[in-house]
């Protein structure tokens, strides 16, 4: 029996989902532990139109996501109706996900002409760029779909029928085959049989594909998948683009202590950093909570993690953990070497944000009180 909405959306459980959105349940609660998401945008991403317009009926705001807006998750998928759907319930067409990564982004790289015909008529910005500086244009560019980049670039640019029905295609084949691939198989099913290569795991379900990355794969906390794709001699850091976040930080990100444990296992660079300058670290108190993210510390200060750190802006891991305000993930950076008193760039250090009030503030008062300190 599913117990709140994202179980009865993952399990397609539409008794269950009614029963729920008729009792009060959040339409809009941010779940950035098990499924990361909202129930607007988790739908949204598996392709179910009905409880997707259920949602909305509701109440549900049409941009409320967690790390994925829900345009993005449809246009990701493949989901031409959704899409329309949500752009007519009011959804912001240049909404961004996490790395900056628009719905018109995604639909280029993916060769989805139709999907991103419908945004671009509804004023999605071809030039908006995500955090690595890459637009929409050469989303398309880079993932060999020349002429889409073209028609993006000039939307005078001459197109045939044949263009747009060959996006078209691509995206039903992958809104089909992501709705069979999310379908739950038989007990004697040995699992889908995924074609790795370069980096990308590939599957071909019911004439389509869904395709997922290294760092996707980790942050999913999918460890058999992860696994197969470590053995079958993907690098733990790979990437799909160059300074593009690591599957290292992905599973600290997403909270995922069993994924970095593994990649770590297998020789991921733990000091790696994004073009912002932060390290796994840095990506584990994002959005932390203690019970899913205090292993990811303690796993990654073992590996050798710096908990002194300093991104671009020199904040540090202790920065961040102060102002979530939360002892136990403070207490872990500074037994791992964390300094609470070494400044940023602005001339704060992380001891500057401690809460001042509020039920960790008093626990981290004392550890504060306590800590060594370079300075």
């Amino acid at each position: 029996m599913s117990t709140n909405l994202f179980e009865a959306i993952g399990a397609a459980d539409a008794g269950a989902f009614a029963r729920l959105v008729a009792a009060g349940a959040d339409v809009d609660e941010v779940d950035l532990q098990g499924f990361q998401s909202t129930p607007l945008a988790y739908a949204a991403g598996r392709g179910a139109v009905d409880m997707v317009q259920a949602l909305l009926a509701a109440g549900a705001d049409p941009d409320a996501g967690a790390f994925t807006p829900p345009l993005a998750e449809a246009a990701g998928g493949g989901f031409t109706d959704i899409v329309g759907i949500l752009l007519e319930a009011g959804a912001g067409v240049d909404s961004q996900d996490e790395s900056g990564l628009s719905a018109l982004a995604i639909a280029a790289a993916n060769g989805f002409s139709g999907i991103a015909r419908q945004l671009l008529e509804a004023g999605a910005n071809p030039a908006l760029a995500d955090l690595d500086g890459r637009t929409p244009v050469l989303a398309a560019l880079e993932n060999g779909h020349a002429k889409l980049g073209a028609w993006l670039a000039d939307p005078e640019t001459r197109t045939t029928e044949a263009f747009w029905r060959k996006g078209e295609r691509l995206a039903e084949k992958a809104a089909k085959a992501r709705r069979e691939a999310l379908a739950c198989p038989p007990a004697d099913d040995p699992g889908p049989k995924w074609e790795i290569k370069g980096g990308m795991a590939t599957l071909d379900v019911g004439g389509g594909r869904v395709t997922q990355d290294l760092g996707g794969v980790a942050g999913s906390g999918d460890l058999a998948l992860l696994r197969a794709m470590l053995d079958g001699g993907v690098s733990p850091d790979w990437t799909l683009f160059r300074g593009h976040a690591t599957a290292l930080m992905c599973a600290a990100r997403a909270g995922e202590a069993d994924a970095v444990r593994l990649l770590l296992d297998r020789g991921a660079n733990v000091h790696a950093v994004d073009p912002l300058g932060q390290t796994a670290l840095h990506f584990a108190l994002f959005k932390p909570s203690v019970r899913r993210h205090l292993p990811v510390l303690e796993h990654l200060i073992a590996a050798g993690a710096d908990a002194n750190a300093a991104d671009g802006n020199g904040q540090r891991p202790l920065h961040m953990a102060l102002r979530h305000g939360l002892p136990a993930l403070v207490k872990a950076l500074i037994d791992g070497g964390g300094d609470p008193f070494l400044r940023d760039r602005a001339g704060r250090c992380p001891a500057d944000w401690a809460p001042e009030s509020g039920k960790g503030a008093q626990a981290i008062a004392a550890l504060l009180a306590l800590a060594p300190s370079a300075r």
